[in-house]
């Protein structure tokens, strides 16, 4: 290899592995929204089956099965802030103070 493309080489491999300012660490915000995500999608297909399928046949019915299905999916994503929120905040310990803080910490 020549000497140039040696350099060309090694600065391309600093710039591939340089850490990125944009990139932010994953939370449980991240991961909660990125399991809903994946939920919403997995309910959407199963509702486009059923569209297709002819078990719904009316937009009230696709809203009514939408609506149960991402509820669902929305509690069991989001479980895990939940449940911390409620081992900071429950059995009386709740103050708007420290509820804030803890919606702060959400922030980026």
């Amino acid at each position: 290899m020549k000497p140039a493309s040696s350099i060309l080489a090694l600065i391309a491999a600093v710039v591939l592995l340089w850490p990125r300012a944009d990139v932010q660490p994953v939370d449980d915000v991240a991961r909660a929204f990125d399991s809903y995500e994946s939920m919403w999608r997995e309910v959407a297909r199963q509702t486009a089956n059923a569209l297709e399928g002819g078990d719904l046949t009316s937009d009230v019915e696709v809203q009514s099965h939408l609506s149960e299905r991402l509820q669902h999916a929305r509690k069991e994503a989001f479980e895990v802030i939940a449940r911390k929120e409620q081992d900071q905040l429950g059995d009386g310990e709740w103050t708007a103070e420290k509820h804030a803080a803890i919606l702060r910490s959400y922030v980026r």
